[in-house]
């Protein structure tokens, strides 16, 4: 039997996400993400794994400012994922 998380939409995201339709559908759908240099896999819902991407290509790009926004958007709100994927 597979269970069913359903995940409450914060009213504030730390930045804008682009969603399509079919995005916007699936909001509660789980993705999986992966900490690169532990390999600890955490699974996240739509708007969280979108998030973490945004932090992550932040990161990449130097832009601190929004991976800081992130950052502490998803330790309020995911703190359990944000040891695992981002600490």
């Amino acid at each position: 039997m597979t269970k069913q998380l359903n995940y409450v939409y914060p009213n504030k995201l730390p930045f804008t996400l682009m969603m399509d339709g079919n995005e916007l559908k699936t909001q509660q759908q789980e993705l999986t993400r992966t900490n690169p240099f532990s390999n600890v896999t955490v699974k996240l819902p739509r708007y969280a794994a979108m998030v973490y991407d945004k932090i992550k290509k932040a990161e990449v790009e130097e832009d601190y400012d929004t991976m800081q926004k992130g950052l502490d958007w998803f330790s309020r709100n995911f703190t359990d994922a944000y040891y695992k994927l981002l600490d």
